[in-house]
């Protein structure tokens, strides 16, 4: 996602050592809970600066409504000592409370809202991305997930917490399982192929997230192919989506779902198995993490038959933290790991991607076994090939998801200051 400020502009505020919130553009920001940033109104589920503007079409080649209010003083909350990546959290009024979880909490991002115990509602912002993607940000002036706590957070929007002063995770956030859509269509992993007359489908490749370098990517493994009987030739393995390049997580991209396997005699694919979700935290001061953040990928499902190919298992997600100072004390875990792919036969399932540095286990029965997910930046295993005797292919193993930290940090309860 593209700041809404030029370099240019970014020097000029530099220069004059103010905090100025830049131009926002009518219908940037939807408005779920009636919160938009100061200067505009909400109507018709979005945020304009006049009740009845349109928000049809019309923008100039910067992206921004060439009618849109001018600069202005931004809120106090917003000379943070670095650049906060993918969204400015000077554009918002300022933070408006504490999100401080004892008991536990969950969060839609599809639907943005919490239950339990929730941050405010005037703190959740859902900001449009190029038009047709979202993100959902919570901006407050805190953030504690006390021990053992934890927050479940479902959807396929990332969610960005923006903390204005600082932030602890003692307990645990959750965000695995959550992807069922892979922007970019080039990420997309592809269904395995239905097999003839009596040949097994073929199974689903696991989902891709990113390239870590030119030797080792995080791609998933393809599907395996359907076995053959006579002539009646098996499907091929789906192939697996091409991975993204940038993993600094700007844009911040949740993991890729598998995909499903092909159809077989008599039997349905299975469906690939849900991505990991993208979750970034910034703080204005000082993050600690002593728990658990996960956003792993999970299981693909097996055909319904053994003839039927299985689904791939889904990618690892995204995991953004950065702040002025970071520590991950010992004891924290932060994984992004894939699932493991499905079995044809029986519908059996691959594991979710597990948090440690082991691979989920792809599911074992008749037919081809599903391949294991990742959980290192080598590779994840390929789904199995289908019997002779016409057995579905195996889905293909999830691919591992990326963990960004801006600024140092160390396993041993040091901290590290911001570069």
């Amino acid at each position: 996602m593209r700041s809404l400020t030029t370099l240019a502009t970014l020097a000029t505020l530099a220069a004059l050592g103010g905090c100025y919130r830049p131009s926002i553009a009518n219908c940037q920001y939807a408005c779920d809970n009636n919160a938009c940033p100061s200067g505009l109104t909400c109507s018709a589920g979005f945020c304009v600066a006049n009740v009845g503007d349109s928000c049809a079409p019309g923008l100039d080649a910067s992206g921004l409504d060439a009618a849109a209010p001018v600069d202005s003083l931004g809120p106090p909350g917003c000379a943070w000592g670095y650049a906060a990546s993918n969204i400015d959290p000077c554009q918002f009024t300022g933070p408006v409370g504490d999100w401080i979880v004892t008991t536990g909490a969950t969060f839609d991002t599809d639907s943005p809202g919490a239950s339990g115990d929730y941050p405010p509602a005037q703190a959740i912002h859902v900001v449009l991305e190029g038009g047709d993607q979202s993100v959902v940000v919570v901006f407050v002036h805190q953030l504690q997930v006390q021990a053992p706590a934890m927050i479940t957070v479902t959807g396929s929007r990332p969610l960005l917490i923006y903390a204005d002063d600082a932030a602890s995770i003692a307990g645990a956030i959750d965000f695995s399982a959550a992807s069922s859509t892979c922007p970019g269509a080039a990420r997309s992993a592809k269904p395995g192929a239905p097999g003839t007359g009596d040949g097994g489908g073929g199974g689903g490749a696991g989902g891709s997230f990113g390239l870590i370098s030119l030797f080792a990517t995080v791609a998933g493994a393809r599907g395996g192919d359907g076995g053959d009987v006579g002539s009646d030739l098996g499907g091929k393995g789906g192939s697996a989506g091409n991975p993204e390049i940038d993993t600094a997580l700007v844009p911040i991209l949740p993991g890729c779902p598998g995909a499903a396997g092909g159809i077989g005699q008599g039997g349905v694919g299975g469906g690939g198995g849900l991505g990991g979700g993208a979750l970034q935290i910034s703080t204005r001061g000082a993050l600690m993490v002593s728990g658990q953040i996960r956003a792993s990928g999970a299981g693909g499902v097996g055909g319904i038959a053994t003839s039927a190919g299985a689904g791939g298992g889904g990618s690892g997600g995204a995991i953004l933290l950065e702040g002025m100072t970071v520590t991950l004390a010992s004891g924290a875990f932060l994984c992004a790991n894939g699932g493991g792919g499905g079995s044809s036969g029986a519908a059996a399932r691959g594991e979710l991607g597990r948090c440690a540095g082991t691979t989920a286990k792809g599911a074992m029965s008749s037919g081809g076994p599903g391949g294991d997910g990742e959980a290192t930046a080598f590779s994840a295993v390929v789904g199995g090939a289908g019997a002779a005797d016409g057995g579905g292919g195996g889905g293909g193993g999830g691919g591992v998801g990326v963990i960004h930290v801006n600024g140092a940090a160390t396993l041993d309860g040091g901290s590290s200051p911001r570069p």
